[in-house]
């Protein structure tokens, strides 16, 4: 009987200390990311998918800030503002908008963290094609997943995609247009926890 105490006794503190050292850990984190393009049409999602292409003119890679908070030992909440431009002979193009989501954490406190996650965001272009210009505004929202990466105690690295997106878009004289379906919006960031 004093053996099964003894055990539970251990158990209770070890529970207690790993619990503790839960409630330590970093809740914020901030950093910076680099998402790529979809691989269709006007769509994405941000910091955490892409945006395409506007007109014919391609985009490059999406880049910009990223904030997460981790609201309790599961779930985590992200920011990412990003932004882009191209530019040709003839025609240019930048974007800028903002992503926010939640995470739902699998396996809290791994190494490796995976998370599936929701996301939405908006998003504003121009392009420039001559004299013709052509101001658009959309908005997104996606489900896919996400893998933390702890490389030292406060140092994360993410990679995410985004395998399912929908959106909304408005452009000057297209009109309103409704798309989604299947993607790949891979992304990665590299934040500092504290």
């Amino acid at each position: 009987m004093q053996t099964t105490h003894s055990r539970l006794l251990v158990l209770a503190l070890t529970l207690g200390v790993a619990s503790a050292a839960a409630d330590d850990a970093p809740r914020w984190s901030v950093g910076g990311g680099v998402s790529t393009l979809s691989l269709g049409g006007l769509s994405g999602l941000g910091g955490l998918g892409g945006l395409g292409r506007v007109g014919s003119l391609g985009l490059g890679p999406l880049v910009g800030p990223v904030v997460d908070y981790r609201a309790g030992e599961r779930v985590g909440l992200m920011f990412s503002a990003h932004a882009t431009f191209a530019n040709t002979d003839d025609a240019s193009a930048v974007a800028a908008g903002g992503t926010f989501g939640v995470r739902y954490v699998t396996n809290p406190r791994s190494r490796v963290e995976l998370a599936p996650m929701v996301v939405t965001g908006v998003t504003w272009s121009r392009s420039t094609a001559g004299d013709d210009e052509t101001d658009s505004l959309s908005m997104h929202g996606g489900f896919g997943g996400a893998a933390d990466l702890k490389l030292l105690d406060n140092l994360i690295l993410r990679l995410a995609v985004v395998l399912l997106d929908v959106q909304y878009a408005q452009a000057d004289g297209a009109g309103d247009s409704v798309s989604g379906g299947l993607t790949f919006q891979p992304s990665t960031n590299l934040r500092v926890a504290f």
